[in-house]
């Protein structure tokens, strides 16, 4: 009881004590009263988006909004909310870039550099994995770039087939064309858009999707990082369909070391397609 008559007499006496404090809150929650009375007489702002009148048929219920410029201020033209946010508007400023500049988007040369050395770096990696503990051990312990050199100056293009399967010259190349093909096409912003048809801008942009697909082609047989590096291609001699545990076949199957045209034009031609 005698702490609730103590506590009962300091609040009583904080306003007598310290009236300065206790009069500024006043002041303080005064002001902001008035500061919500003012501006609840404030006029309504313009709204950008409005449901104009349905006057007649064709615009009942439609709704319009007004394209602000920068420099004009306040309303310049009006326009049609469904086709101004419509998928069409925003897929042809993607490939003009931003409304109203001149340049518009550009080329994306690091993107296409960068994913083409990361498809390559894949494609690597998964040859190495798969490649058995022999091929492995000669990979890490060879001299790597005289190797490469000397594969290079083996590599034999008077004939078309370099040995390999019909599964790996004629679906899997073209799969790496094809996808090589399609980093060229989402790097370029005046393709990225295009659909199947005659018109001139889509063979265009075929035609560039293609040569750079030839220009990976040819890195990934004698780049590098392609197959005259990883594993030496044209470094060696081997029976065509043998492996190491048949000598049978081996004396009597036609050699080959994995060098022909066939990869060079297959990958980005059947890889277009």
């Amino acid at each position: 009881m005698v702490r609730f008559l103590v506590a009962l007499l300091l609040f009583v006496s904080l306003p007598l004590a310290w009236p300065q404090a206790f009069s500024h809150e006043e002041e303080v929650r005064e002001s902001s009263e008035e500061s919500v009375d003012d501006r609840g007489e404030l006029p309504e702002a313009p709204s950008a988006v409005w449901n104009e009148s349905p006057s007649s048929a064709s615009n009942a219920g439609r709704i319009y909004f007004y394209d602000l410029e920068p420099s004009e201020g306040f309303p310049a033209t009006r326009k049609d909310a469904a086709e101004a946010f419509s998928i069409a508007t925003f897929e042809s400023q993607s490939r003009t870039g931003r409304p109203g500049t001149e340049t518009g988007e550009p080329y994306h040369w690091k993107g296409l550099l960068l994913q083409s050395f990361a498809f390559s770096a894949l494609e690597d990696g998964v040859r190495i994995m798969t490649a058995d503990q022999h091929d492995r051990h000669i990979l890490l312990n060879k001299p790597y770039w005289s190797d490469y050199f000397a594969s290079l100056g083996q590599f034999n293009m008077r004939r078309w087939n370099d040995g390999d399967s019909f599964l790996v010259n004629y679906i899997g190349h073209p799969k790496q064309g094809a996808v090589s093909g399609y980093i060229e096409v989402q790097n370029d912003p005046s393709a990225r858009g295009l659909h199947i048809s005659s018109n001139p801008l889509y063979w265009r942009s075929v035609m560039r999707a293609t040569l750079w697909s030839t220009v990976y082609s040819t890195l990934s047989e004698i780049g590098p990082m392609g197959e005259a590096a990883i594993f030496n291609e044209a470094g060696f001699t081997y029976p065509v369909g043998c492996n190491r545990n048949k000598p049978e076949c081996m004396a009597t199957a036609k050699p080959t070391n994995n060098t022909g045209w066939v990869d060079f034009v297959i990958t980005p031609t059947v890889g277009t397609l």
